[in-house]
């Protein structure tokens, strides 16, 4: 691989529009840096420049354009610590490479998350950052949302263990083994958690989980994530090359594409194009079906902020340094090229072949 990579993302199907931004968004951002500054946790320019080109602040508050800006805030400051953590602990420094050492540094990190009361003598500055976010965002929800955020955060580090593990013994996952961990270890549903935190919506327990709505809200967080495996891809790749890891046996989306149909790397983002396509098109018409139903009103505001995290997602890496300046050190050293967003449904619209998302279509095509 060249040290100047260039990399074009096919073109993608998604006719959602995207949400207007924020009045705040600025000040958000630098409320969102200057909390993970105090915290300990961008202490040297070139840390802070990798945690400001995440920009969460761009994704966070565009779910929810319209929330008031101290609720928005808890989520962008919960974007910010995940992007960091993410660089800082998954996939650099000892815990990258050692499953063992993970699992013990994430148990301190849940810890945290849900005994934020508790004393924690010479915490890692993660672990002191969530619990104090956790207390945050604990006084202004009612306590079954902030449970809620504690159970979703568990599976996410549930699902970073799956990967380290996947990764670290060399093994090799199945695309659809992969399609159930991979929104939870990208923190999707604790990313539109947080939305729905900002909207300060209150969302029927019976609504939440019909099949419509829990399909739909389903179908949004594997869309974002999978649209993420496509343009972090040569970023990805570059931390492998840097570590002198195999790409060959990385947990994601491309690699197991390229080794489950045995092509190379632009015929995997074209499968993954096409799967990510068919689930868009699946999700417009649980949309259609969602607005004939007598939801009430904040279920429907929890499906469309779910489903406007796809169109949110894609108009945010466009801008986004983070898949292009891989280490704060290199700005423009990946070329990303972007095909086009458009909005003409795809040619093949039969359901995907994968066990775990299977019923999804059925649900779609019978509703209850």
């Amino acid at each position: 691989m060249t040290l100047n990579m260039a990399f074009t993302i096919p073109r993608l199907y998604c006719p959602l529009s995207v949400p207007d931004e924020h009045p705040d968004l600025d000040l958000m951002e630098k409320r969102g840096l200057d909390w993970i500054a105090s915290r300990g946790l961008a202490s040297d320019p070139v840390t802070h420049r990798l945690v400001a080109n995440s920009q969460s602040h761009a994704l966070l508050s565009r779910l929810t354009p319209s929330a008031p800006a101290p609720l928005v805030q808890l989520g962008v400051d919960l974007g910010y610590l995940l992007f960091t953590l993410d660089d800082l602990r998954t996939d650099t420094g000892p815990t990258s490479i050692d499953t063992g050492l993970l699992m013990a540094w994430l148990y301190d990190f849940t810890y945290a998350l849900a005994v934020p009361d508790a004393f924690l003598p010479d915490a890692d500055p993660g672990c002191s950052a969530i619990a104090e976010l956790s207390r945050r965002i604990r006084a202004v929800t009612p306590p079954e949302i902030w449970h809620r955020l504690i159970d979703v955060l568990h599976q996410s580090c549930w699902s970073a263990m799956w990967e380290s593990t996947q990764r670290n013994l060399k093994l090799t996952p199945t695309f659809d083994t992969y399609l159930t961990a991979r929104p939870r270890f990208g923190a999707a549903p604790a990313t539109l958690l947080m939305a729905e935190i900002a909207a300060q919506l209150r969302v029927p327990e019976h609504e939440r989980e019909h099949p419509l709505i829990r399909t739909a809200f389903d179908v949004s967080c594997l869309l974002l994530c999978l649209d993420d495996d496509l343009y972090s891809y040569p970023k990805e790749q570059w931390a492998l090359d840097k570590a002198g890891r195999d790409a060959a046996h990385e947990p994601a989306a491309i690699p197991i594409l390229m080794r489950e149909h045995n092509v190379g790397v632009h015929e995997a983002a074209a499968l993954l194009a096409d799967i990510r396509d068919r689930l868009t098109l699946l999700l417009t018409r649980l949309l259609t079906l969602i607005k004939a139903a007598p939801f009430s009103p904040d279920t429907m505001a929890y499906v469309n902020i779910a489903a406007s995290a796809v169109p949110v997602g894609l108009a945010w890496a466009q801008e986004c340094p983070r898949f292009t300046d891989p280490d704060g050190r290199s700005p423009g050293l990946i070329e990303l090229h972007w095909a086009g967003i458009h909005d003409i449904p795809p040619g093949n619209q039969d359901p995907l072949p994968y066990p775990s998302i299977e019923s999804w279509w059925r649900h779609a095509a019978q509703p209850e």
